[in-house]
C-alpha cells in the first residue's frame, strides 16, 4: 500500500511539473522575424522609449511607414527613402541597419539598428547615439 501511495504521489508531481502553463501572449508579439523589407513594410506607431530606468511610455507619438519599394513616410522626420543593410563592424554575424535618407539630398541620412522585429513590434536604436536611444513601435492595424 505504501508503494502505491508513493507511486501516485510521484506520478502527480511529474504531471504537474511536466505541464507548462501557457502564457496568454499572442504568438506574433514575441516571435522574431527575419529583418527584411517584407516584414518591415507597413505602418508603425511609437509606444515607448528606453530611459536609464527602463522603458517609458512615449510622450509624443511618432508614426512611420515603410513601403515595399523603398519609400519611407513620417510627418516627424525629414527622410523619404530607406534601405536595409547588414553591417559587421560590431557583430561578426552582422547587424541589420535601417538607413534613412532624403532622396533629393543624400547627405541627409540617419542610421538605426533594428534590435527587434516581430509581427507587431519594432525596436530601433539610433546609430548616432551612445545611451538610451531606442524607440519601440507597434504595428498599426
Amino acid at each position: 500500500m505504501k508503494n502505491v501511495v508513493l507511486y501516485m504521489a510521484t506520478a502527480i508531481t511529474l504531471i504537474f511539473a511536466a505541464c507548462k502553463k501557457d502564457k496568454n501572449n499572442p504568438p506574433g508579439d514575441y516571435v522574431s522575424q527575419p529583418k527584411t523589407v517584407a516584414n518591415l513594410q507597413g505602418d508603425w506607431e511609437s509606444v515607448s522609449f528606453l530611459t536609464s530606468n527602463g522603458w517609458a511610455p512615449a510622450t509624443e507619438k511618432i508614426n512611420i511607414a515603410f513601403s515595399s519599394n523603398g519609400l519611407f513616410v513620417s510627418p516627424k522626420m525629414i527622410y523619404d527613402t530607406y534601405k536595409l543593410e547588414i553591417v559587421t563592424y560590431s557583430n561578426p554575424a552582422g547587424d541589420t541597419v535601417l538607413s534613412l535618407s532624403k532622396a533629393a539630398q543624400q547627405d541627409q541620412t540617419g542610421s538605426f539598428f533594428i534590435n527587434r522585429l516581430t509581427k507587431d513590434t519594432l525596436v530601433l536604436t539610433s546609430g548616432f547615439c551612445l545611451d538610451f536611444c531606442s524607440i519601440k513601435y507597434v504595428r498599426v492595424k
